[in-house]
């Protein structure tokens, strides 16, 4: 690493170190660490510009040139993590950049250098969806090791344990099924319809999700059951206490049908008393008796 000193000038010619703190700093600006250094800054610039506005898959696709580069967020579920493509790149950590099998040999792309081994990180291609669509994305290294919690050589350690080290690791298709918010930032290609794969900046939590249960939907489709179960229970009742039909009934009004009295007579010699009350009964009993 370069070291930079405070030099001060003085009229004999003489230079010697001061203890006053530099007012500009000249670096190289093709040295890695300025690369970085530009990039922190500008991911600082873009979180502090990050648009908290959820989009659909269908607005990303239309997204105009003003969203190169852009944080952007969206709500997806995820349907497929793709088992084909390589679950993890090789990478030059001083470059920060793709390393390439040539002649045999680990090559950066970037500074064609040799590299004796280099670093690993995930790379896994995900399937999400939405109600509007379906969009391919790229999961990003720092997520993917703070979601599983191990990186790519622990990863690798277990297939080799297992006996089977081209498998799939089963800890990345546990992304299946579940929802993410994903902050996106679309580059230029993604823009200009020149590539259709976005990558992912940050994840968070997932939301499992167990098939395609909608709890709103079958909540409303059980209610609408319920009420067509209803009104065809109350038009059967209906019907079964209606009127006779429309052919077989009448206006017209119908006759009170008239009952024939009862004739009955009294014999003269027996009188109709008068009833006592009970009360008198009882004296009247006990008078005879003494």
């Amino acid at each position: 690493m370069n070291t930079l000193f405070c030099l001060k000038f003085v009229a004999t010619g003489e230079i010697y170190l001061t203890n006053y703190p530099a007012t500009k700093f000249y670096l190289s600006p093709k040295h890695y660490s300025v690369e970085l250094l530009h990039k922190s800054v500008k991911c600082l610039q873009a979180e502090e510009e990050t648009d908290t506005t959820l989009y659909t898959i269908k607005e990303i696709k239309n997204f105009t040139k003003d969203y190169i580069e852009k944080n952007v967020l969206c709500h997806v579920t995820v349907k497929k993590v793709e088992e084909e493509c390589n679950w993890y790149d090789n990478f030059h950590i001083e470059c920060d950049k793709e390393v390439n099998i040539v002649d045999g040999r680990y090559r950066c792309s970037h500074c064609k250098r040799n590299l004796p081994y280099p670093d690993k990180r995930f790379r896994i291609c995900t399937v999400c969806t939405d109600k509007t669509g379906v969009l391919p994305i790229i999961f990003p290294d720092e997520e993917i090791q703070r979601l599983t919690g191990k990186d790519v050589y622990e990863l690798e350690n277990e297939n080799r344990e297992v006996g089977d080290e081209k498998r799939f690791p089963p800890i990345l298709k546990e992304f299946e099924n579940k929802q993410y918010l994903i902050t996106l930032m679309p580059s230029k290609d993604n823009i200009e319809k020149k590539c259709s794969v976005y990558k992912a900046k940050m994840l968070s939590d997932p939301v499992e999700m167990l098939g395609s249960h909608n709890p709103h939907e079958q909540l409303t489709t059980e209610f609408e059951e319920v009420t067509e179960n209803t009104e065809a229970d109350s038009t059967k009742n209906l019907l079964s206490y209606s009127s006779p039909p429309t052919s077989k009934s009448t206006t017209r009004i119908r006759g009170r049908k008239t009952k024939a009295p009862v004739k009955y007579e009294l014999e003269d010699c027996e009188p109709i008393s008068k009833l006592k009350k009970s009360r008198f009964l009882y004296f009247d009993y006990m008078a005879k008796i003494n």
